[in-house]
């Protein structure tokens, strides 16, 4: 694991680079995600192992430290990003955000096009509105969230857990990980996103993929992180479902996320051959 303290926002940042000699592969993790328990599954797939992979922890989650003078917006979570990867000199990347973290893959993509070589959000917001987690933690005042709502839904979450529910005991084994405040902040960033994101999307100069999984496009068209396909792939975006998976897609069929990832892997290198 490697690390950078930002004095801006006075946090030490922390992120998994996996070597490889292949075109990299920068991961951003879903709402206060560890980004190793969000996509170990997918990144140690035997058709991934020859590229570099990057598996970066944003503020206030996994193991990066909560940030201070900080919105947890998806733009800023993008300037941390584009930060550690001017600190590593990586250069342009396939840039593969899940939920959050391809809200925050667009920002970076559109603050940023220099380190993006090729975009892929895997059901990221686009539109404002938030999805059920994002809502669930949202519907709380900051304050009554920090005194009480946090205790409250990660106790409600692990007793479905207990009794059986495998994703809410995935999803309590992040958040008891991830800082308060910074989940709080992320739900409304999320629930009060950027209006002009899905048009700096669709306005994007770069390669772009949006992947849905197959269950999400049957049970949930219209939410605002399950966009219209036809709509996007009007503005010459590239659909890519993944099919028996919902919305966290690299836990339900990591190995088709990795066949998707190398696939788009292999184009970018064919295109810079």
């Amino acid at each position: 694991m490697q690390s950078l303290y930002l004095d801006t926002i006075d946090a030490t940042l922390c992120w998994h680079d996996l070597p490889g000699a292949g075109a990299p592969l920068v991961c951003l993790p879903a709402l206060s995600f560890a980004a190793a328990a969000n996509f170990l599954d997918v990144i140690s797939d035997p058709v991934l192992q020859r590229h570099r992979r990057l598996l970066i922890d944003l503020p206030g989650s996994g193991f990066s430290e909560p940030a201070h003078n900080f919105d947890y917006t998806p733009r800023a979570h993008a300037e941390v990003v584009a930060r550690i990867l001017d600190h590593i000199n990586l250069g342009p990347s396939v840039v593969f955000g899940h939920s959050m973290g391809g809200s925050v893959a667009v920002a970076l993509a559109d603050a940023r096009p220099d380190l993006v070589r090729h975009l892929v959000v895997a059901e990221g917001n686009l539109v404002p509105g938030g999805g059920a987690g994002s809502r669930r933690i949202g519907g709380y005042d900051r304050a009554e969230f920090l005194k009480s709502g946090y205790d409250e839904a990660l106790a409600g979450i692990r007793a479905e857990a207990v009794a059986g529910d495998e994703f809410l005991s995935f999803l309590h084994a992040n958040w008891t990980l991830a800082d308060p405040a910074a989940l709080h902040g992320n739900a409304c960033g999320l629930i009060d996103l950027d209006p002009g994101l899905e048009a700096a999307f669709l306005g994007l100069d770069l390669p772009r993929t949006f992947v849905y999984g197959d269950k999400s496009l049957a049970h949930n068209p219209g939410a605002a992180d399950v966009p219209e396909p036809d709509h996007l792939a009007e503005g010459g975006v590239a659909i890519s479902v993944i099919p028996q998976a919902g919305h966290f897609m690299t836990r339900d069929n990591p190995g088709a996320v990795a066949q998707m990832l190398a696939g788009v892997l292999a184009a970018t290198e064919g295109a810079s051959a």
